[in-house]
């Protein structure tokens, strides 16, 4: 993994871009106080304190930060769970170093500002008569910015469009009291465009308004708009700072993540809709309707607050009923065994994949099925003592349902969260091979123990016996193979597969003993 850090030049502003669509884990030593030796690792599969840990050890300095950094506009947000004095300066020199020029904001884990170091783009126009050159060098870092955010090639360079704004401001100043608040207008509209990194469009609409002025000049005297008597104030050359952005928008974006986690792991398959509704609230931050946001935020919680108490209430019928259900199929004590086995087996699909709510509306059909008694010894009863293999069946067809909808919730996950990377339809094909590795967990273990369960104890039984004790341990290589030993600690989204199988295997494995 050393080989991959320290993370800098075009390795760099490729993280920077894929963290305009989802935080990246970082770890960074400011290095030595004079000299250019910063150490950035930072990967989108590694955890926090990992990348922290390795940028102390392999950086120059004796402190390190980790976190998350995400960029929105023209700001990069470092989230930390460990920080160092002046991050926000020493991250935004050591990017700058590599020609990505962002403004920087450092927030604790509640999304509380700690640090900054903040410019804004109107500054290299204010300054420009006396400074030209800094003010060029100011508008090559706002193409680079712009190479960023927008992807910008139009080979347009910016202090050239600078220059052109420069030569306008005095006519800008000078309009027709008429025709002023246009022409202002659509200066300042050329200065928002570069900033944006819109620099072909700048460019345009800087020529439409040389083309307007020249108009103007050009009009006999007699026909000029005439302008208004008092002086009218002068339009300056960029448009004034945008008021701070609202404070509450930092938290909510990592609000969202986390309930977009929180969702699937509580609803698996059933989680598109809420999930849905939470990739348009971080449409309503990125537009920075904060409380536009936090009132569809507030929504989605209300759902998954009430998905969480159907799956306890779930939790709880489940123990009660489980029990009873196994013992009622085993000595065929009520009246339609065959009913009550699919709405309760259709009950424990439904609930091991997340559908918690619909696991509950089945409960009443079987209890109901509970409390209608055989009215007689009914012929071919099962044999005695074949509970435990009946819960057994019942324990590893769960189990089985649960780890398929968990992989399939993983491949889904690695796929959305590839979907800009330029291997996608690769990663989307070894998705779907976590996917097919699961399902060699098949049905024979399950059709085994059906069988036990309608055999008397005997040779026979004993026979079945070894076969599923073959098949468990046929399970536990392939569980120690492939995709298996790591799938349960993947960075993608948190799944229970192989663990889940494990420990229903062990039960099995010690029923069968």
């Amino acid at each position: 993994m050393a080989n991959d850090f320290p993370v800098e030049g075009d390795k760099l502003k490729k993280l920077i871009k894929k963290s305009r669509q989802m935080p990246i884990p970082f770890g960074f030593n400011p290095g030595t106080s004079d000299d250019d030796d910063e150490y950035l690792a930072a990967h989108a599969r590694k955890a926090p304190e990992v990348l922290g840990k390795m940028a102390l050890n392999e950086g120059a300095g004796t402190k390190s930060s980790f976190g998350t950094f995400a960029v929105d506009g023209s700001e990069v947000q470092l989230t930390c769970f460990r920080t160092i004095p002046q991050l926000a300066k020493k991250f935004k020199k050591y990017l700058k170093r590599f020609k990505i020029t962002l403004n920087c904001v450092v927030m604790d884990p509640d999304g509380n500002i700690i640090d900054s170091d903040v410019e804004t783009l109107e500054d290299w126009f204010q300054e420009v008569d006396s400074r030209e050159d800094e003010a060029v060098e100011a508008a090559e870092a706002a193409a680079e910015e712009a190479d960023e955010a927008e992807g910008d090639d139009s080979g347009i360079d910016p202090a050239d469009l600078a220059a052109r704004l420069r030569a306008l401001q005095p006519k800008v100043a000078a309009a027709p009291v008429n025709v002023l608040d246009r022409v202002a207008a659509g200066f300042k509209g050329a200065v928002g465009l570069i900033k944006e990194g819109k620099l072909e469009k700048a460019s345009i609409a800087i020529a439409q308004l040389e083309a307007v002025m020249a108009r103007l000049a050009a009009l006999p005297k007699a026909l000029q708009p005439q302008a208004a008597a008092a002086p009218q104030p002068t339009p300056s050359a960029p448009p004034q700072a945008e008021a701070a952005p609202d404070p509450r928008l930092p938290r909510l974006r990592e609000a969202v993540a986390k309930l977009s986690e929180q969702v699937g792991t509580l609803l698996g398959d059933g989680a598109g809709p809420l999930l849905d509704q939470l990739s348009k609230i971080d449409g309503l931050i990125d537009a920075g309707e904060a409380e536009a946001a936090l009132g569809a935020l507030r929504s989605v919680q209300d759902a998954t607050r009430a998905a969480q108490a159907a799956r306890d209430k779930w939790d709880k019928a489940q123990a009660i009923l489980e029990p009873q259900v196994t013992r009622a199929l085993s000595d065929r004590s009520v009246a339609d065994p065959d009913t009550l086995r699919t709405r309760w087996q259709f009950a424990v699909t439904l609930a091991a994949e997340g559908g918690w709510e619909r696991a509950l509306a089945a409960v009443p059909g079987i209890v109901e099925k509970l409390r209608e008694p055989a009215t007689a010894t009914p012929t071919g009863a099962p044999p005695q003592g074949v509970v435990a293999f009946q819960q057994s069946r019942v324990l590893w067809s769960g189990t089985r349902t649960k780890m398929l909808a968990e992989a399939r919730k993983l491949a889904d996950t690695i796929v959305a969260q590839s979907s800009d990377d330029p291997d996608a339809a690769e990663i989307a094909r070894a998705s779907e091979e976590i996917v097919a590795q699961v399902e060699m967990v098949d049905t024979r273990l399950q059709d085994i123990l059906e069988r036990i369960t309608v055999t008397e104890e005997g040779r026979q039984r004993a026979a079945l016996k070894s076969q599923a004790a073959a098949v468990i341990s046929e399970y536990r290589t392939l569980l120690a193979s492939g995709i298996f030993p790591v799938i349960d600690n993947n960075p993608f989204a948190p799944v229970a597969v192989a663990a889940s199988a494990r420990m229903a295997l062990d039960q099995i494995a010690r029923t069968l003993a």
